[in-house]
């Protein structure tokens, strides 16, 4: 499991900031961002 996801598990953030997305703006984060800090602020900043 990648290291930001689990940060956002230990924090108790996964159900509420993961679930706010369609899955096929994940897939575009996923597709169009290199690192994951930067896909969890695009995922941020979309919700």
């Amino acid at each position: 499991m990648s290291s930001l996801m689990t940060q956002l598990e230990n924090n108790g953030i996964h159900h509420t900031l993961l679930t706010q997305v369609t899955w096929t703006h994940h897939l575009v984060l996923l597709a169009r961002t290199k690192t994951e800090e930067e896909r969890e602020y695009y995922l941020r900043l979309c919700i």
